[in-house]
């Protein structure tokens, strides 16, 4: 496994970004396939936690395996050196909340996180009051 997450690190096309959610397959010694989809709690970058994440599954395996393959089904933001020194509460707050949103998009797709917007709050039609449009930050 480790070999695995280290040449999906070491890829060009990563491009210094980190790992939103993989996908885990094999193909089994007697025949068929197996995948399985992980979706990282964090987008991450390290080896370790990316190895942690993908042994759990590993052990769903259903017979022995002849093949393994590992391939990135959604990058995450670019790496960075660590977190900032001074950062306030909203900085704080607004980077959890891309960060859950970017997780929810990763295992619902892309309408997973929606927000209401009011159009015209003094209608009489319930569906002119309100919409639902994408959740951005």
């Amino acid at each position: 496994m480790a070999l695995l997450v280290d040449r999906v690190l070491a890829r060009r096309e990563r491009d210094g970004r980190t790992l939103r959610a993989a996908v885990l397959s094999a193909r089994l010694v007697e025949g068929g396939t197996w995948h399985e989809r992980v979706v990282f709690r964090e987008a991450t970058a390290d080896a370790q936690r990316i190895c942690l994440a993908l042994g759990g599954r590993l052990e769903l395996l259903p017979a022995p395996a002849e093949k393994l393959r590992l391939a990135v089904e959604r990058f995450g933001p670019p790496a960075s050196a660590g977190p900032a020194l001074l950062r306030d509460g909203a900085t704080q707050r607004r980077d959890r909340l891309r960060e859950a949103v970017g997780q929810v998009r990763a295992v619902a797709g892309a309408e997973g996180a929606l927000r209401v917007l009011e159009i015209d709050p003094g209608s009489r039609v319930a569906e002119r009051r309100a919409v639902l449009t994408p959740f951005e930050l």
